[in-house]
């Protein structure tokens, strides 16, 4: 157990679990309940809800295609990555990944689950999509996974994308076909990218779910 991980244990309710692909076996440290983190001061300050301390089913599917294209050297930024799944397969893969997220105790999982994997190329950053900085330049590959849940961000993280993907770089995001996604590909296009979007069809707990793969490009 990682001192990283003590010290979650000590102010979360945390379970550790496994998940399986391509042969690997991953360690995923996360709140027991995200339920239970529901701040209803922080909500009412800026609509926050911990949907951070779950694994969604659009991560594991954007791990599944980090995982199709195999071993890499570049660059890559994960946005809003919650305990952070598809970042850590990225590093796996080899990756110079980033994984940022809005919320600070997000990102002290991800180092944990760093620590739990044994990876050495993933680093973490704190990144709010209204004020980005300049300072992380710009990535290879730029991914996202279940974060258009809300139609304010949509936009906000189509610019996302166009800010931090290099100009020969290629932008990865999953989305469980949520009514708010509708249009992130026409919020990409209006920034001058070109995005098509294929289906995935995954089965989970013995429930098959469509998610909807957007690839993003200049």
């Amino acid at each position: 157990m990682t001192e990283l991980l003590t010290g979650l244990q000590g102010r979360f309710d945390v379970i550790v679990q496994e998940i399986e692909r391509e042969g690997r076996v991953w360690k995923l440290a996360r709140p027991k309940s995200a339920d239970d983190l529901i701040d209803e001061e922080a909500f009412q300050k800026d609509g926050r809800i911990p949907y951070w301390a779950d694994v969604w089913t659009s991560s594991r599917v954007l791990a599944d295609e980090l995982n199709k294209r195999g071993a890499n050297k570049g660059r890559l930024l994960e946005l809003g990555c919650g305990v952070g799944f598809s970042s850590l397969v990225a590093a796996g893969l080899g990756y110079e990944t980033i994984a940022t997220d809005y919320y600070a105790e997000a990102l002290e999982f991800v180092e944990a689950n760093a620590k739990l994997n044994e990876l050495e190329t993933l680093s973490t950053y704190l990144l709010d999509w209204r004020a980005p900085p300049d300072e992380l330049g710009t990535f290879d590959v730029v991914t996202a996974a279940d974060v258009l849940y809300e139609r304010p961000n949509v936009p906000l993280v189509a610019a996302m994308f166009d800010r931090f993907m290099k100009p020969d770089g290629i932008g990865y995001c999953t989305d469980p076909q949520r009514g708010a996604a509708s249009s992130f590909a026409d919020d990409c296009r209006k920034l001058g990218l070109k995005v098509n979007c294929f289906v995935r069809t995954t089965e989970e707990e013995g429930r098959k779910r469509e998610i909807d793969f957007y690839v993003v490009k200049r």
